[in-house]
């Protein structure tokens, strides 16, 4: 797998060197409170890392994962993966980046390399991604980018141990290939 460039970011695979970085981002839970997750220990961050890291080298590959590095500090300040649905020629997607790097545009700057690694590099048709209707900025970020809100899943998220007995409402965001190159006029 290749590096990718935004404006602002460098998007590599995941390697196990980035352990500390990784838990950092994902120990606080206030931090990953939209995530379908608990805070992990480091241990199940190095589990998660290892698992990306063989995905990337399966044939055929159908996840793809990401380490969110700041240009200029070489930080990791996220992460981000893609999951193709090779039946539905499709993707899931999602991402993480830390609590001091967010409100600076680079949450929507990984939404649209998903979608240019998406629809560009890997020719699918369709993305979709979920968020916890909570998650204003992650759902901002994909209508700026132009995906579009398909739904409103009412109790489709699991309870976390934070919120035991509180089963979240999720939306649904998806775009079209078709889409995508309207907006951005790329050819394929």
């Amino acid at each position: 797998m290749k590096t990718y460039e935004t404006e602002h970011l460098l998007l590599r695979p995941i390697t196990e060197s980035d352990l500390d970085d990784n838990y950092e981002i994902m120990k606080d839970a206030d931090d990953i409170r939209y995530l379908l997750t608990d805070a992990p220990g480091k241990a199940q961050c190095l589990e998660y890392i290892r698992h990306a890291i063989n995905k990337t080298h399966e044939e055929p590959q159908n996840e793809y994962h990401f380490a969110v590095v700041l240009k200029g500090t070489q930080r990791v300040i996220g992460c981000c993966n893609l999951s193709k649905i090779p039946v539905q020629q499709g993707s899931l997607s999602g991402a993480v980046i830390h609590r001091d790097f967010r409100g600076k545009g680079y949450g929507g700057e990984v939404v649209g390399f998903m979608l240019k690694l998406a629809f560009e590099d890997l020719g699918l048709r369709r993305v979709i991604s979920c968020c916890d209707t909570r998650n204003i900025p992650s759902y901002r970020c994909m209508e700026k980018q132009g995906m579009r809100r398909e739904g409103h899943l009412v109790q489709a998220r699991l309870p976390s141990k934070r919120e035991s007995d509180f089963f979240g409402d999720e939306y649904a965001y998806g775009m079209l290939r078709e889409e995508y190159m309207r907006i951005h006029k790329s050819p394929f």
